[in-house]
């Protein structure tokens, strides 16, 4: 298993259930993705060819789907939507460290 995979695993499969971490993080985010199967972890902040493992901590890491996941790597339009994905990234580790409060 490759390590960023393991990382997304160990910070989100403690608590949700294998069908709530594989969904696309975009899902109901963006009018064109409805998918909640075929997921993949993405990396928001791309690595070079050869991978850098500097690049390979949580908020850095997205789960998307396979119709989401080229809109992340293609241009035009990829920076835009890696914003996106970003943010809601954030807003989903903001809200499960919260949750770890209470």
């Amino acid at each position: 298993m490759k390590n960023h995979t393991k990382i997304f695993q160990n910070f989100w499969w403690n608590e949700l259930t294998l069908a709530q971490t594989e969904q696309c993080f975009m899902n109901g985010e963006d009018d064109d993705c409805k998918n909640f199967d075929g997921t993949n972890v993405h990396h928001i902040k791309k690595r070079q060819s050869g991978g850098n493992k500097n690049l390979d901590y949580i908020e850095n890491l997205a789960s998307l789907c396979s119709s989401c996941h080229p809109k992340a790597d293609q241009k035009p339009g990829h920076q835009e939507f890696n914003k996106r994905v970003r943010i809601k990234t954030l807003r989903m580790i903001a809200d499960k460290l919260e949750s770890e409060l209470r």
